[in-house]
């Protein structure tokens, strides 16, 4: 229901010369705990280790998130730097059911709290980085992600809750991405 109403707070918009996307990208923090090989983000010096100084608090986000529901935004992508770094926003974004959140997470910093808040905010679905299997996720990523990872992945559906996953495909990982 309520993305019905986003569609059409979205058609009337466009009747009135306004063109308003379904989707936004929000990258929520420039912080990052890893050092991934090959981070566009990181080679262009948009990802720090320490947080930059002139982040959005969570009362602007929250702020940001009502306006594009109240335009007609149905799936506000958080990104980063690592988003799961800002459990402020996260939960700020759970006050919004309206609105769906994936979340684009390495998944290292899952914790019984943020299962806890995926349970109960179910707008918010975490999309989990992988590589493919451990040897070239861990090369890519850092030895022992891996496996934290696959945990986490396996213990979501336990708690009948729902995630995706993200893989950067090149031509290490083509084969074992595309393979059964």
């Amino acid at each position: 229901a309520a993305r019905k109403q986003a569609s059409k707070r979205r058609r009337k918009a466009e009747v009135a010369g306004e063109q308003i996307p379904p989707l936004l990208i929000a990258s929520i923090t420039s912080q990052c705990n890893l050092h991934c090989a090959g981070c566009y983000s990181r080679c262009n010096h948009a990802t720090v280790d320490a947080a930059a100084v002139a982040q959005l608090t969570s009362e602007e986000w929250l702020r940001i998130f009502e306006e594009a529901d109240d335009l007609g935004i149905s799936f506000i992508l958080l990104a980063g730097g690592e988003p799961m770094l800002r459990r402020d926003i996260i939960e700020a974004a759970g006050q919004k059911p309206n609105l769906l959140f994936p979340i684009f997470t390495n998944g290292t910093l899952m914790d019984e709290r943020y299962f806890d808040l995926f349970d109960k905010r179910r707008n918010l679905i975490p999309i989990m980085s992988i590589e493919g299997e451990k040897e070239i996720t861990d090369a890519r990523r850092a030895s022992g992600i891996y496996d934290p990872l696959i945990a986490h992945m396996d213990e979501l559906p336990k708690r009948g809750l729902f995630f995706g996953a993200s893989a950067t495909v090149n031509k290490v990982n083509l084969k074992e991405v595309c393979s059964p």
